[in-house]
This record gives structure tokens, C-alpha cells and sequence, in this order.
């Protein structure tokens, strides 16, 4: 699926997880029936080493609680290497404020709302991802905020975490 082009010319793809997760959502889900538990075995030292390096990359799992602390009243600001800027505003209330800005001016803007099911906070915008609702898991190196799409569909995004509404989304 090709990402939905706003009238700025700009599409809402230059996010790469919410662009992904557009295009995946529409795929149907495969699913397998389950007779017995699954037995596992005991993890292995390339399995172990694996796990290190991924928290190493990403940081520690937040849980719940310190998400919301680290994030909600503050702005998720995430460079590219090509000019562009994408600024998330995550209010205490929940609401949700996005902006990608290309490096010859042009901008593109969403609004939506951050809720929490479990240990995944999950976004759903206005027209970015086709408003359709994307979770995410989270971790945080001290740095920098990693979010993950808890269905496995598309990559990792990280932002810097910056204090207060910045850009007054």
C-alpha cells in the first residue's frame, strides 16, 4: 500500500512505523491452533548473548508506569539523516500531536490519542496508519526512547525525549 499523500506533498510515510504498519495492516492474520503447551528448552549461550545485545541496543524494558512518567507532557523528537523531523507531543491527557517536517519547510500534522492496553502503550492518528490503532512496547537506554511494534510488523523507531511541549504542537 502506497502511504496516504497529504496536500502538503509530504506523505505520513516519512514515519517509518506508522507507514509500515499501514501497509501490514490490510494482510490478513495468520493464525495456528494451539492443542498443548508448548515445552521449551533452556536457553542457549548464542540465545543469551542475543538478549544481552538487545538490551545493549535498545535499553531496559519499561514497564507502565515509568513510560507514562518519561513521556506523557513531553515531546518524542526523531532526526533523519535527510533533513526531515518528526516531533510527537504526548499530553498528560492522553492526546497526541504529530508533526513531520522536510527539510525545505513543507510539514504535514496529525492529532490522535495514546491509550495503554497491558504493558503496550498504543496510538491511534487521525490519517496517519490509516487511523488505525498501532501498540508499541518501549525501552530506555538513558538517552534514547525506543518504541517497538508489539506485532512484529515493522521496525523499531527511536526518539530523544525532550522536556515540555517544544515546538508548541
Amino acid at each position: 500500500m502506497v502511504p496516504r499523500i497529504l496536500k502538503t506533498g509530504l506523505t505520513l510515510g516519512v514515519f517509518p512505523v506508522l507507514a509500515g504498519l499501514a501497509g501490514c495492516a490490510d494482510q490478513p492474520v495468520q493464525t495456528a491452533a494451539v492443542t498443548k503447551p508448548a515445552v521449551t528448552s533452556p536457553p542457549s549461550a548464542e540465545g543469551e548473548a542475543k538478549a544481552a545485545a538487545l538490551v545493549r541496543e535498545r535499553g531496559r524494558r519499561l514497564d507502565p508506569q515509568e513510560y507514562r512518567e518519561l513521556v506523557l507532557g513531553n515531546t518524542l523528537y526523531r532526526p533523519l539523516a535527510n533533513g526531515t523531523e518528526t516531533l510527537i507531543y504526548l499530553a498528560p491527557d492522553g492526546a497526541e500531536k504529530l508533526r513531520i517536517s522536510a527539510p525545505d519547510g513543507r510539514s504535514v500534522t496529525d492529532s490522535g490519542k495514546q491509550t495503554f492496553e497491558g504493558n503496550t502503550a498504543c496510538w491511534q492518528w487521525q490519517r496517519a496508519a490509516g487511523g488505525k490503532r498501532l501498540c508499541f512496547e518501549y525501552y530506555w537506554n538513558g538517552r534514547i526512547l525506543t518504541m517497538v511494534d508489539s506485532s512484529n510488523q515493522a521496525q523499531p523507531a527511536q526518539f530523544l525525549v525532550q522536556k515540555g511541549n517544544i515546538r508548541n504542537l
